[in-house]
């Protein structure tokens, strides 16, 4: 495997090492894990068309079911960041001052019970990638009263359901591949812009004409202003819930020198070199 190859010298790097193993080799002289920053963010998918979770009374309430920095500090050791906003906070005009609701159980409960959805069953899709956060993600929930039923898919199975709209809720992870944000708005917030804001029919026509506005804009700041109403309009209605922005689960032998991943998944080999 790859980090048994990492250990014995086999391999000079390795990929997506798990995060115990990541926080052994972090002790090691030998090993250089330097968790550089990516444009990967890890989310709950809420299903808009679900007969519960449409009601965005619903969707605050789970959203303050869900303890994000105990689930990103259980999960990835620390070593990531609890998310607030539902685009990359490495792409432009990530705006920091954007607030999810506040982790508050007594509160969601009482939410729930006001939508009268207290013991609704959810299905949530899990794969073997996002088991643990699904398993600490439906923890939560049930001391709230909601029951997320999980229902274990292979990965073509999971975009199966997701396409199709066949799911409740699943944890999940994406990426923009550069550092503007108009893909990622495109691909997880935009209701029109072909597949339908990650799957999860969420569909805001303001956001949407925000969508095409910031992406003609030419001034910086007014695009940053666009960028941030989209961003807080999509909190506001929990398009879906910010779970953690995640670095590079990224190892290095000692010898490998100037070798960096950035946010968009791609080396910058040219500049990379070792020692023998």
């Amino acid at each position: 495997t790859r980090v048994s190859m990492i250990e014995t010298g086999e391999a000079d790097v390795a990929r997506e090492v798990p995060w115990p193993k990541i926080e052994e080799f972090k002790q090691r002289d030998e090993m250089i894990v330097p968790l550089e920053p990516s444009s990967v963010i890890y989310i709950v998918l809420l299903n808009h068309k679900h007969p519960v979770l449409k009601d965005p009374q619903v969707r605050e309430a789970i959203a303050m079911a869900i303890d994000r920095e105990g689930i990103t500090n259980a999960v990835t050791f620390g070593n990531a960041t609890p998310a607030n906003s539902l685009i990359p906070n490495t792409v432009d005009y990530y705006d920091p001052s954007i607030s999810p609701p506040p982790y508050d159980p007594d509160a969601a409960r009482a939410l729930l019970e006001q939508a009268g959805a207290v013991g609704t069953e959810i299905e949530f899709l899990v794969t073997d990638i996002d088991d643990q956060a699904t398993q600490l993600v439906q923890d939560q929930l049930g001391q709230v009263g909601l029951n997320a039923n999980l229902t274990q898919v292979d990965v073509g199975g999971w975009w199966d359901s997701i396409i199709g709209a066949n799911y409740g809720a699943t944890v999940t992870w994406w990426y923009n591949e550069v550092p503007d944000p108009d893909p990622a708005v495109r691909w997880a917030l935009c209701g029109e812009c072909g597949n339908d804001s990650y799957y999860t029919y969420y569909n805001d026509e303001q956001v949407n004409d925000l969508t095409e506005q910031a992406l003609h804009e030419t001034d910086s700041e007014q695009r940053a202003a666009l960028y941030s109403q989209i961003q807080q309009i999509a909190i506001e209605d929990m398009a879906q819930i910010p779970l953690w922005y995640q670095p590079y689960q990224n190892v290095y032998r000692s010898w490998v020198h100037d070798l960096h991943m950035n946010p968009a998944i791609q080396w910058n080999l040219d500049e990379a070199w070792v020692t023998s």
